[in-house]
């Protein structure tokens, strides 16, 4: 089967619209990797995510902000995308990332109610940028992959 390699976020269609988790790979003090779930969104060429300010998973990053991001598809043939750079962090906005990406995995009543209940919660903005990236799609082997995943896509809306 081939597979596309040294492909950039823009070669990868909609892979970063749809509302799959990241995984994100951080250090433990004792040297391990551990890997957490986010919901994120890709905008201006990096990663978004929040958090739970002074929460576990921000501290451990703010004590090794080295960290990298994956987004990829689990179903057959599929594109993802990782990202290796150094976690950002900041307050400013925060709310409307947080509902900015609220929107994209929950139905709008659900995503309304699940942000008022982070208004009294500390949460911060963490900013994950390519130091490096690596992105694939492996359909590319398989003619008429794409075509039918995308048929089977409107199938279920319908």
């Amino acid at each position: 089967m081939l597979m596309r390699t040294q492909l950039q976020a823009a070669d990868l269609g909609d892979l970063l619209d749809q509302p799959l988790n990241a995984m994100v790979a951080t250090s433990l003090p004792n040297g391990e990797i551990m890997l957490t779930p986010y919901w994120h969104e890709w905008l201006d060429g990096g990663f978004n995510l929040f958090t739970l300010a002074d929460g576990l998973k921000h501290r451990r990053m703010e004590q090794n902000p080295r960290v990298s991001i994956t987004v990829a598809e689990s179903n057959g043939i599929r594109r993802g995308i990782e990202v290796r750079g150094v976690a950002r962090f900041s307050y400013d906005g925060v709310n409307e990332i947080c509902q900015r990406i609220a929107q994209r995995y929950l139905p709008p009543g659900q995503a309304v109610r699940f942000v008022q209940g982070l208004e009294d919660i500390r949460m911060v903005h963490v900013r994950i940028e390519p130091g490096k990236l690596r992105a694939w799609d492996s359909a590319d082997g398989v003619p008429g992959w794409r075509t039918e995943l995308a048929r089977k896509k409107e199938d279920i809306r319908e």
